[in-house]
């Protein structure tokens, strides 16, 4: 009797990568919510959407409890849903070949930026807000977030370079990161989970889909991506 193969680090990244970018991104609408009950001034307002999801999610009871003490209470959990991102981007990685050191250091840096952000979101939420050390955090998850968009810019790039992607993939892999520190956070009026939506919901795309392929890989007819194996 044959023993069952051990399952794929790729395809333990991939599910990571779908875990952590859909739980954050569910996270999202409470966690920016909880902060307008905590810290939210007389004169601002979540956007309209949010706004609208404010009576069902109270409804739910996922906006009870003391204000400050719910609100730190998402940022932990948002901070460990994260967390699962980065590190599904380095399983994936380890076996997919890149096109050349600008693609690998565009990776890094994506991986780099995201694990950044988590130490900064669990420094801003873990302690008192008056410690130096929450008000630290918070700088780190936005230079996290930058160093985000600046590897999605990379990647991006350097994938349509090479030839791995066409102009409008490559284009909108460039622009993700961009867009979510953007637009993500007008969208959503909240750092970090408006920051890192869009982000997040390209986390879920490639762990679902894939990331494109690699140096050397065969791409499946009509697509970027590898044939899988």
């Amino acid at each position: 009797m044959s023993r069952p193969s051990p399952v794929r680090p790729a395809l333990l990244g991939r599910a990571a990568l779908v875990l952590g970018g859909a739980a954050a991104l569910a996270l999202t609408p409470p966690f920016a919510l909880a902060y307008h009950r905590a810290y939210g001034l007389a004169d601002e307002r979540p956007p309209g959407w949010l706004a609208a999801l404010s009576q069902p999610l109270q409804g739910l009871g996922l906006l009870r409890g003391a204000p400050v003490a719910t609100y730190d209470g998402y940022g932990t959990a948002y901070a460990a849903a994260l967390l699962l991102v980065p590190a599904g981007l380095v399983l994936v990685l380890r076996h997919r070949p890149t096109a050349g050191r600008a693609e690998a250091a565009g990776w890094w840096l994506v991986g780099a930026g995201l694990a950044v952000t988590v130490a900064g979101t669990v420094a801003d939420y873990a302690f008192p807000d008056d410690s130096a050390v929450a008000r630290a955090g918070f700088s780190l998850e936005l230079l996290g977030f930058l160093l985000a968009a600046v590897g999605t810019v990379v990647v991006g790039v350097a994938l349509h370079r090479a030839g791995r992607v066409g102009p409008v993939v490559g284009a909108v892999l460039a622009a993700v990161g961009p867009a979510s520190l953007v637009l993500g956070t007008w969208a959503v009026g909240h750092i970090p989970s408006g920051t890192g939506s869009l982000l997040m919901a390209a986390a879920v795309a490639a762990g679902l889909r894939g990331l494109p392929a690699g140096a050397g890989e065969r791409c499946a007819p009509g697509t970027t991506f590898p044939v899988e194996k």
